[in-house]
This record gives C-alpha cells, structure tokens and sequence, in this order.
C-alpha cells in the first residue's frame, strides 16, 4: 500500500538533519503562525521544539506538511485551518519518540499518502477534536507507526481515496479511541484498523464504511488484541466487516451497534488465523449481518444480553455458544428466549390477587362498624409497581406493571345467605426489562364474600371463594441479526389463563378510647393460575403452565373516629408474604427444541403501610380512600390508590 511509502520518508528526513539540509526554519522551543495566508510550511528539527498554528496554513508541493516537526518530545498543535494538496503532505507531520499532534482546527489533504495527523516514533499521540478530510489514496486520518502509540478522535474524520483508513496504528501494544465520527468511502478503507500485537480498538462514537473490503474494526496480524463497540458501525460494501479479527487470543466486545448490510460481509468476521479468539455480545447489543468463522479455531461466542432478552442469531462456521444469562438456549445458530414473563409469573400471580384482596380487606374492616350497613359497595383502584434487575441481569428481571381495576359488593338478602357476591375487573401493563417484553391482560374475577362466619374470641371470622378468566397479549422483541430486520423484530401472542382463590381472615377491634380503636387483621389466601399454552412466531412455543400459591398477611393499625361520627381516618402497618407452591418450572420449545427454565423467584416478603379515610357523606352513602405504599425483599416496590363509595337504598 502507497501509504507504507511514508515510512521511507522518516528515514529521509534523519538523512537530511545529519546532512543539515532543511529547507524549513529551526527552533529549539515554540513558532507559531497566526497569518491568515501562509502558504509555508511550518517546522521544527529540535528535541522539545513545538509548533503551532492558531492561522491558516495552505501548501501545494510533495512533502509539503502543513507543520512538521523532527526531533524527541516535539509537539504540533493546530487550532486553526491546514490545507495540503501535495503527495505525502500531511496535515500535522511528527518523527521522534514521545511526539505528539494535536487538531481542534480543521485540516484538508487532497494528495497521493497526505495524512491528516502522522507520528512516527515510540509513546507518540495522535489527538483529533476538530474536523479531518482526506481525498487521496491512501490518506489517513489519523496514523501512528511506533510501539504504545496512541491515536484518538473525538471530532471528525472523513476520508474518500482507497486504502484511506480513518485511524491506523502500526506498533505493539498501540491504542485506537475513536468518540467522534470516522467516515470512509473508498475501497479498503477501514474505519479504524490496528497492525501489530496486543493492540486496542475502540469505538464509542460511530464508524461508517461504504467501499468493498473497508471494514468498521480491523485488528490485523495482531495477537492479544482488544476490540471494543459500545457505539454504532455501519459497513455496506462487500466483504466490509463490522469487526474483524484475524490475530491469536483476541476478543471482540459489543453492547452497540454493528451493521453489516452486504449480503456477503458480516457484523463480525473471525479470520482462519484467529485462533482462540472470544466474541462478547453484551448487553445492548445489535447485530445485523452475520457473524461468520472463516475457519479459526477455538472461537467462542458469549451472549451476555440479559435475561429479559430474547434472541435469535444465525452464525456461520464452528462456535462455542455460551448464554450467560441462566437460562436455556439452542445452538446450531444462537436462539434464547427473554424468560421475563415466566421468571415474574409468581410474582404477577400475587400481584393480580393482592389488589382484589385489598379491596375485600378494606370491606372487612369498614364492617367492624356496625353502623355501616350499605349493601352496595364500589372500590376503584390504580396500582404501580417495579422491580430493579438483578445483577449482571442474570437473576432477576427487570420490570414495572400498572394494573387498574374495579370491584363491585352486593350484599345478597339476609334470609338467603350471609354472603356478598363480588365482581371484579382489572386491566393490567406488564413493561419487562424495558419493552423487551411486553404483556397486556384483561381480566374478570366472580365469588362470593363472608364478611362474618364467626366470631372467635371477639374476632370476626371471614372467608372468600373466587373464580376468574384473563385474556393476554403479549408483543416480544427477539434481537436478530437477519438483514431482513434492522437488528431486531416484533413478534406477538395471545394467550389465556383462568384463575381460583380461597381464603379466610380474622379481624379484631380493641378499644382504646371512645373515638380511637387499633384493629388486627391475619389472613391467609390459596391462590392458583393455569396459563394456556400458546405460540410466538416459529421461535418459541409454551406449554400449559399451573402455578399454585400460598399467600399470608398480618396487619395492624389505628382508627380514629371524629366525635360527629361522620368521618374516619386510619393506618396501618403489615407484613405479607408469598409462596410459590407448585408451578415453578416453564416447559417450553425453542426453533421446536424442547427446553424447561425454572423460577428462582418462588417466594417474597412484603413490608406494607396504608393510610385513609372513610367520610359519611349521609346516613346511606359512605365515601372511602386509601393509599398504600409496599416494599419487598426482592426489591419490588408498590404503590397503590383506592377510592370508592358505599351506598343504601
């Protein structure tokens, strides 16, 4: 390659300090341009010696730098404007250990092998903050050629001619850091290449190729090397790489984007050579293209995406596919399936009965008042909760669900039956690992409460027995790599489940005054939820699932009735706890490979706290809100509101 011809140009410009010919002017500390029409080069040929230009400096010959300096320690900065039209006319030219070029001004090189900043020498830097364009063949952007040499962008960098690389370093143990823009257009172009051992590459900012063969990320004939994406590189030429590796004992580290849109390139592309090589897709992560194994051995593909994720990845060539995320996968290509729905089912089961039984519990209590003898009772409540991911997001998915809903009481007549007839409707918006999932469900529960079985030692025996449907929509994101979709793709579902709860209470009053009286609530529920069996897309498919749980609360609280015997106010303090008792295993299939995952999250404990008030509006309607706050030890955290009325006729 042409630009390889720089390095002779090194060795020309010590020949032609030992013979003392240089045509430009020396300095052993700083010169400077601050003329707006230079049209001289700029140089230094002393150790420690800087130039600066803070002007405009525009060249036109054959070795024609806009500022150069030869000599250890030397520094070139420009904060101005450079333009250069000659062969190997560089921008910012520097021969000597611990150089370094700096740019926040703009610099424009149109000639065969003109490089935007260059470096020559051990420990050099190459820094970028403003705006690079190069057209010729073979111009870098950036260039440093020397063991620990450092090139970084945080600006921008544009280079059109082929075999015109954005950012190159050439010595062991270098370093590529691009945070800004690298664009390339011409054939061989790679965004940011590195050429020796234990090299490092990475990209926060974004890399665009277009030319064949111009790979985002190249470590090449480079062992022990780093290559890191956390922002996004985008290739469409052929045989354009998102990252490629051909060096031993290498890795490649994603959690940004990578698109490969040629049909014959790929994302990321491991070469025969690259023995041992490790590939990261971390969370984050999106792939489009292939990610291909032209032969290495030793390749291993980590997925580390979270378990709330779902994916389904082809690959090419001989992998060691591994999820780290606890939860079962199909290889031959890469399939996993986000098992948020059915790692929080527990928890959404104690959820979507918990609700109803709060507005029951809130009946019970309003009945120690003999007083209050409306029939009819509405209850309306709003409910928000969340839980944080785990960590690494292995163990624990991350979700929130709003869930609202109504209940109805209708006391039958008395000489029927004690019991009240409950009907209840709630709508739910399950929200897992940030819309990696999503699942809306519609549902109807129908029984009977006993407000009074019994009394037991001055306290009020209760009991409940409930049946109920829901209805559920579920819209997952499966991350692809297919270039039919851009990185990932939507798939639906709609399934079923029907619902049973029996339970009983005891409530006791214990008078302290006349107007202030603490009350004691134990309860206890048996609740179960058997999920239908449904499909989603041709990549999973879920078996009938039956989970049965035990549920138990204690509360304890003050209520204070003001002297005019219209107006109540109340708090309570309570633990609760669930307990999954069967159901803890999900069967399922995976590109039709059957699979199970079983729940960690088989228990929890609560700490709740509700404060409130009833107001006797008149002698037959009794106006009632609460507000409730909830935390576990699983971190879920709740918030919930509850306004209704009673009423007689």
């Amino acid at each position: 390659m042409m630009k390889k011809s720089k390095i002779a140009t090194s060795f020309l410009s010590i020949a032609w300090l030992l013979a003392g010919v240089n045509a430009q002017a020396t300095c052993t500390s700083t010169i400077t341009n601050t003329s707006t029409s230079s049209t001289t080069t700029l140089g230094s040929n002393s150790d420690g010696a800087c130039a600066e230009n803070s002007g405009s400096i525009t060249t036109s010959g054959t070795l024609a730098d806009g500022l150069y300096s030869v000599g250890e320690n030397s520094t070139n900065t420009n904060s101005g404007s450079i333009t250069t039209s000659g062969t190997l006319a560089d921008g910012l030219y520097s021969f000597g250990d611990n150089s370094n070029n700096t740019n926040s001004g703009s610099i424009t090189t149109s000639g065969t092998s003109a490089l935007g900043l260059y470096s020559f020498g051990d420990n050099s830097n190459n820094t970028n903050s403003g705006s690079i364009t190069t057209s010729g063949y073979a111009a870098d952007g950036l260039y440093s050629v020397g063991d620990n040499s450092t090139n970084t962008n945080s600006g921008s960098i544009t280079t059109s001619g082929a075999e015109s690389e954005g950012v190159t370093s050439d010595g062991a143990y270098s370093t590529n850091t691009n945070s800004g823009s690298i664009t390339t257009s011409g054939f061989s172009a790679e965004g940011m290449i590195s050429r020796h051992a234990n090299s490092t590459n990475t990209n926060s900012g974004s890399i665009t190729t277009s030319g064949d063969d111009s790979d985002g990320i190249n470590s090449r004939i480079g062992a022990n090397s780093n290559n890191t994406n956390s922002g996004s590189i985008t290739t469409s030429g052929a045989l354009a790489y998102g990252i490629r590796s051909d060096g031993a004992n290498s890795n490649i580290n994603n959690s940004g984007t990578i698109r490969a849109t040629n049909a014959n390139s790929a994302a990321i592309y491991l070469e025969s050579t690259a023995t041992n090589n490790t590939v990261n897709l971390n969370r984050g992560s999106i792939i489009v293209g292939d990610i291909k194994n032209n032969g290495a051995t030793g390749a291993k593909l980590n997925i580390n995406l979270g378990s709330g994720t779902s994916y389904a990845y082809s690959v090419t060539g001989a992998w060691t596919v591994a999820d780290l995320d606890n939860r079962p996968m199909v290889i031959g290509s890469a399939y996993a399936a986000g098992i948020g729905a059915q790692e929080t089912a527990s928890q959404m089961l104690y959820q979507r009965t918990s609700a109803l039984t709060s507005s029951l519990d809130n009946r019970l209590y309003a009945a120690l008042d003999k007083s209050n003898t409306q029939p009819y009772w509405l209850d309306v409540y709003y409910s928000d909760v969340s839980r944080d991911a785990g960590a690494n997001y292995s163990t624990r998915t991350k979700f929130s669900n709003n869930n609202y809903g109504v209940t109805v009481g209708v006391k039958l007549p008395a000489e029927i039956t004690p019991l009240e007839l409950i009907i209840n409707a709630e709508h739910s918006k399950l929200n897992i690992d940030n819309a990696s999932q999503k699942v809306n469900s519609t549902s109807v529960m129908v029984g009977v409460l006993a407000p009074k079985v019994t009394e037991i030692a001055g306290a009020q025996l209760s009991a409940k027995a409930l049946l109920g449907y829901a209805d559920h929509d579920g819209d997952r994101k499966v991350m692809t790599n297919s270039l039919l979709y851009d990185g990932s793709r939507q798939i639906t579902s709609n399934y079923s489940s029907v619902y049973g709860v029996v339970g009983a209470a005891l409530i006791k009053p214990y008078a302290i005054t006349d107007q202030l009286t603490s009350e004691v609530l134990v309860g206890v529920d048996l609740t179960a939820e058997r999920v239908g069996s449904y499909r989603e897309s041709d990549y999973f498919s879920w078996n009938q699932r039956t989970l049965t749980q035990f549920q138990s609360r204690i509360q304890a609280g003050l209520n204070y009735r003001f002297s005019d015997n219209k107006s109540n106010l109340f708090a309570r303090l309570g633990l609760e706890r669930r307990d999954l008792v069967s159901g803890a295993t999900q069967d399922y299939t995976i590109n039709n490979t059957s699979v199970s995952f079983n729940t960690s999250n088989q228990n929890d404990a609560y700490v709740t706290a509700q404060i409130g008030a009833r107001i006797q509006l008149e002698k037959h309607i009794q106006l009632f809100s609460v507000l409730s706050g909830l935390r576990s030890s699983d971190t879920v955290r709740n918030v919930q509101v509850n306004i209704g009325l009673r009423v007689g006729f």
